[in-house]
């Protein structure tokens, strides 16, 4: 920054060293965080992993509420199951997270109740070093109910709320003996949310649990602010007893200078698939966090090479039956560590068709009855129902569209050119082709196409059975 001051007086410039750690992902800065709170709560930090636990972005402070103007505040995923306790030294960070009522009850810690000791040993950072590294300020037990509505009104156009309050045995809210807080409106349980944002408003791990926040709840003495996640659905941030034992989702805040990378894993279209020769197979990158360039490579180049054009990877297969490893990576770049992901791939040799060979498709057997090039003539060994001609049509059409092919009645020529034994299926069916208006062709149960007066035809309203053709790629079947 540089300062210029009034005429004679000196020019004063001066130098701000920000570390910025390389990551996984994307880095992202307070301002970014700010500027679009509902894309980047909840994001995994791929560069903070302390105490090994999964660490998410929580809140990011922008007033200078809890600590210093634009702090970065993560929250981690539910990590344990703990009981209470009620030894306290370090008291700066408790007044900070839950300032209403510090400003009640700060100076009367000879008159706490159990609830505000236990509240107290939560936020006191002495007993949540295994969650601090060099890049944080300090780590505590859970988010305060200030805080975590905070964070929840960041994110949510229903917006919760909170007050002091102190409470007394008729359930009154007045000057009385049971100080802590609830909701504008009074209530002791708070609103959350079961899946959004990374589920740092609800419970994660324990889907039968509960997670501590970290500020007394005015119902009573050892009410607690927790979360509930019973098994039959969600429920509210509730109080519990301060002898029971659940999880803690420590919070820490983050060094000014240390900004988290999210969104550390390379992310592919899909990661598996099957190619028969010579066709090809392509798939994409959605999600490059380091913008570095795309590479990829095969783990058998006898099997499958690879080759890539901006984000898109383009697989073409040897002819054989085998199985190769695509391997996709995102290059290393200033702040970010290079990322890989694998696509599992598998390799179909190019079948070879004759006439006459029977073919299985879909559940329906076929014998085949002519081949070029890449595609396949199937003559379905069955009727698949009765209809007018019409619609016997519009049957095979649809029959071989599902397929994956295309489907139709067989030409008289077909009929000709097959052996008689394919065309007896014991019933009459339709062939594709008409005799002026009102008539088709068709085939009679025994086989035949003609006998003495000429070739088979009936009125096209007549109901007869659909015996499907299909002609499909050699890659499909």
């Amino acid at each position: 920054a540089v300062k210029v001051s009034k005429a004679g007086y000196k020019t004063e410039t001066v130098t701000k060293t920000v570390t910025v750690q390389k990551g996984d992902g994307l880095v992202v800065t307070p301002e970014q965080i700010s500027a679009d709170k509902s894309t980047y709560y909840g994001k995994v930090v791929d560069n903070y992993t302390a105490g090994g636990a999964t660490w998410r972005i929580f809140y990011v402070d922008t007033q200078g509420k809890y600590g210093d103007k634009n702090t970065i505040y993560l929250k981690a995923d539910p990590i344990k199951q703990i009981s209470l306790k009620e030894t306290y030294k370090n008291t700066d960070v408790l007044s900070k997270m839950n300032k209403l009522w510090w400003s009640q009850r700060g100076n009367a810690k000879t008159y706490w109740n159990q609830n505000e000791r236990c509240t107290a040993w939560l936020c006191d950072p002495d007993n949540w070093t295994n969650y601090k590294n060099d890049n944080a300020n300090w780590a505590i037990g859970g988010p305060s109910i200030e805080m975590f509505v905070d964070s929840y009104n960041d994110t949510h156009s229903t917006k919760s709320s909170y007050k002091y309050a102190e409470r007394v045995t008729n359930g009154a809210y007045s000057d009385a003996a049971i100080p802590g807080y609830v909701t504008e409106a009074g209530e002791t349980s708070w609103p959350t949310d079961k899946g959004g944002f990374g589920g740092i408003y609800s419970n994660l791990r324990y889907g039968r649990g509960t997670w501590y926040v970290a500020s007394p709840n005015a119902i009573g003495p050892t009410g607690l602010i927790i979360y509930v996640d019973g098994s039959s659905g969600m429920y509210p941030v509730n109080y519990s007893s301060t002898s029971s034992s659940y999880a803690v989702c420590p919070i820490v805040s983050l060094k000014a200078g240390f900004y988290p990378a999210i969104e550390g894993n390379l992310k592919l279209s899909s990661y598996s698939g099957v190619v028969t020769y010579p066709n090809t197979l392509s798939f994409t990158v959605k999600n490059n966090p380091t913008g570095g360039q795309i590479s990829a490579t095969s783990s058998n180049t006898s099997i499958a090479t690879v080759k890539t054009s901006g984000n898109t990877i383009t697989v073409t297969p040897k002819n054989v039956n085998d199985t190769a490893t695509i391997t996709v990576t995102s290059a290393a770049t200033t702040n970010y560590n290079a990322k890989s992901a694998t696509y599992a791939l598998t390799v179909k040799q190019q079948k070879t068709y004759s006439k006459g060979e029977s073919v299985r498709l879909g559940g329906n057997d076929f014998y085949v009855i002519g081949v070029s090039g890449d595609n396949v003539t199937l003559l379905c060994k069955t009727t698949i129902g009765t209809a007018n001609w019409s619609t016997a049509k519009s049957q095979a059409s649809t029959f071989g569209s599902n397929l994956g092919g295309t489907g139709r009645l067989m030409t008289k020529e077909e009929a000709q050119g097959v052996a008689a034994s394919y065309r007896n299926i014991g019933t009459n069916y339709w062939l594709a082709d008409d005799f002026g208006s009102y008539d088709a062709f068709y085939v009679r149960s025994d086989g035949s196409l003609f006998n003495s007066y000429g070739d088979y035809k009936v009125n096209v309203n007549s109901s007869f059975g659909v015996r499907p053709v299909v002609v499909i790629s050699k890659s499909k079947l």
